[in-house]
């Protein structure tokens, strides 16, 4: 996510650049002038779901959006090594071209902000259930893993809570205290029963040091309608047309990653 060059864009029409949702380096309040230039990579995953062995996870620190709220990038990002050659490294990007900006109070506190986070070390690599859709009655197996990569042992509270999304209505909830020595990586599985829930719902894990929240990985499941489908929900071919719902259906291309490698 730093190179090669078709890995990052420039970010052009930017009216605001401020912290990332969801994340916990920064404060949420974080907020920087716009810089003249600025970049952001490809999106990466988020460590979203649990048992997906993936080569890296993708921390976005800063959010740039235009006039109109759309979100344009993350012209500054973490990166969390998993895989050989560099796990249990990782590299802090800040990709705004503007020499002058590094001076400024809100920029200069974000980058402290950010080596100090990286020098306590102890971060999720991923967390959550392990798939995104169950069947209803389904047992939603729900875990977490937690490494650390920094030079001292660290005690850290490992928060998974599950919620429904819509009005939040707790669901369940638990708490481990874990001890990671430099080098350690310890994992965290729950099988949970949603005892009849179909609403779909919300997986949040959290890392806790003193009192406060160090890392986050949020992400939302669902269950499966049990229901037979009704007979014009599925593709259908007439002449040289795909058919859904008796309308015409054109499908559109995209180059696929798999979740371990892209976003």
């Amino acid at each position: 996510s730093v190179t090669p060059a078709y890995k990052v864009y420039p970010l052009p029409a930017v009216e605001t650049v401020a912290a990332a949702p969801g994340q916990a380096v920064l404060a949420a309040d974080t907020r920087l002038p716009v810089p003249r230039e600025a970049f952001s990579c490809i999106p990466r995953p988020g460590g979203q779901g649990f048992g997906n062995e993936r080569k890296w996870r993708w921390i976005p620190l800063l959010e740039a959006t235009d006039r109109e709220g759309r979100r344009r990038g993350h012209p500054a990002w973490l990166l969390l090594n998993q895989a050989f050659p560099f796990a249990g490294s990782a590299v802090a990007v800040f990709g705004i071209g503007d020499p002058a900006l590094y001076r400024s109070a809100p920029l200069a506190n974000a980058v402290v902000s950010t080596v100090r986070r990286l020098r306590q070390g102890v971060f999720l690599s991923e967390g959550g259930a392990r798939h995104f859709s169950w069947w209803p009655g389904e047992k939603v197996e729900l875990g977490a893993t937690a490494s650390n990569l920094g030079a001292r042992r660290t005690t850290v509270l490992l928060r998974l809570q599950v919620e429904t999304k819509e009005g939040g209505r707790p669901l369940f909830r638990e708490e481990v205290r874990l001890g990671l020595a430099p080098g350690d990586t310890r994992s965290l599985t729950r099988a949970w029963d949603p005892a009849g829930i179909t609403d779909e719902c919300r997986v949040t894990v959290e890392l806790v040091r003193s009192g406060k929240v160090i890392d986050r990985i949020r992400h939302d499941f669902g269950f499966l309608p049990s229901g037979k489908p009704d007979p014009d929900e599925f593709i259908t071919v007439r002449g040289s047309d795909f058919i859904v719902k008796g309308q015409r259906w054109y499908g559109i291309g995209v180059n696929y990653w798999p979740l371990y490698v892209s976003g």
